[in-house]
């Protein structure tokens, strides 16, 4: 088994194609067949084999897989992205590349999740200029950079896949997504926390709508074919261990690992040899306790465990790696979204305090105005009660005249 640039997936480097015959006849698991190849459980989940397509290296037996050149898992090993590649999570292979050929339109956001989740199995939604404002207002969304790129170019058109909606915001038909979308202005779109929005906003987490529709009530592509026995394999494996173990009945210079004649076998080992045999190292690809007896404690089998256990220290350490590249990416976005949240949230409360000195300066012009409406009241209250004293003077003089009038007429 061919031990060199092993790595896992998120890993930058991938393990060189190579076939041994015999390499496939330990396999009893999909764990097993990772091990072989140097890949990851999930990765083997991911594949999609190609029946009646033969690999197209010289000799090879075994039938190609999608997305890998047109080779087996075994001369090339192409299928499964690498760290910080689009679909790196390796939730399916229908969110790999090679499963969306046809679909070149990727999703326009700078979310982690969004490019380790893959390619989404339809086309990418386009997003409307009416709602333009309201996408590009998400936090967390886009990085300052292309925020600030598409603010300034308005006429780029903004694509974003569907996972980034709520369900209740789309309609699928034949397996292509849209918006319900309306630009009627009483139409409002709410987000889980009951805020409404005049757009349906780009608010839901990538991990809940794929639960929701794509991957409820399937395991995870880590946790598929644990089983151990043969029978429980897919038949694509099933049928590339019948195939190496046709290949090995092929030749008569078997590898040495495989030899099965007794006489070459160590004694059976009594008295204090009994603890010297059972502290020696079982086959590191077997499982659930099983111990593959079969190679001899020869120095190849020694050798081949040492390589074994530089293996899985070598894959420790890239997972080791991984982890800490993938949270220094989510540290990354957290800090960006807390910063797009703070600037959000400092420009709402400028709005908030520029809307009160407005009201406020508002309030004191109407304040004024009120102050001279009733000084003006006051005056023409004057002018009327002067008026009616003075109505009230004519009227008695008028009366006074009435009355001499009347006693020179007599």
């Amino acid at each position: 088994m061919p031990t060199d640039d092993i790595c896992l997936a998120g890993q930058d480097v991938r393990p060189k194609g190579c076939y041994e015959i015999g390499m496939f006849q330990g396999v009893k698991s999909v764990n097993n067949l990772a091990h072989v190849l140097g890949v990851p459980s999930a990765a083997i989940a991911c594949v999609k084999p190609l029946p009646n397509t033969p690999c197209t290296t010289k000799g090879c037996k075994f039938d190609a897989i999608d997305g890998n050149y047109t080779r087996c898992p075994a001369h090339r090993r192409n299928w499964y992205p690498l760290s910080n590649a689009r679909g790196c999570d390796l939730l399916g292979p229908e969110f790999l590349r090679f499963s969306n050929k046809s679909r070149f339109r990727s999703c326009d956001c700078s979310l982690t999740s969004c490019s380790a989740a893959g390619y989404f199995p339809g086309d990418a939604i386009y997003i409307h200029n009416v709602g333009r404002n309201v996408v590009l207002s998400t936090p967390g969304l886009f990085s300052t950079e292309r925020k600030k790129l598409l603010e300034q170019r308005k006429s780029k058109c903004l694509y974003l896949y569907p996972w980034h909606f709520f369900t209740d915001h789309l309609t699928v038909q034949n397996g292509k997504w849209n918006l319900k979308f309306s630009k009627k202005a009483s139409v409002v779109y709410k987000d889980l926390e009951g805020v409404s929005y005049s757009f349906p906003p780009p608010r839901n987490t990538i991990r809940s709508f794929l639960d929701e529709n794509f991957l409820k009530g399937r395991s995870n592509p880590q946790d598929r074919w644990r089983e151990t026995s043969p029978d429980s394999l897919p038949a694509w494996i099933t049928q590339l261990v019948e195939i190496d173990k046709s290949n090995m009945s092929t030749i008569t210079d078997k590898p040495a690992v495989y030899e099965t004649n007794t006489a070459s076998q160590p004694a059976e080992p009594t008295g204090r040899n009994v603890r010297i045999a059972s502290s020696t190292p079982i086959d590191l690809h077997e499982r659930n306790g099983e111990i593959n007896t079969s190679p001899p404690l020869d120095a190849k089998y020694w050798k081949t465990n040492a390589q074994e256990l530089a293996r899985k220290a070598q894959e420790c350490a890239n997972e080791l790696k991984f982890a800490k590249a993938r949270n220094k990416q989510l540290f990354a976005d957290n800090k960006r979204m807390k910063e797009e949240g703070e600037r959000w949230l400092a420009g709402a409360k400028r709005k908030y305090d520029d809307i009160i000195a407005t009201n406020k300066q508002q309030l004191e012009v109407e304040k004024q105005k009120v102050e001279k409406l009733d000084a003006k009241i006051a005056e023409l209250e004057k002018k009327v009660a002067e008026t009616c004293r003075l109505l009230e003077h004519a009227k008695q003089k008028n009366d006074q005249l009435s009355k001499t009038a009347s006693v020179e007429k007599n």
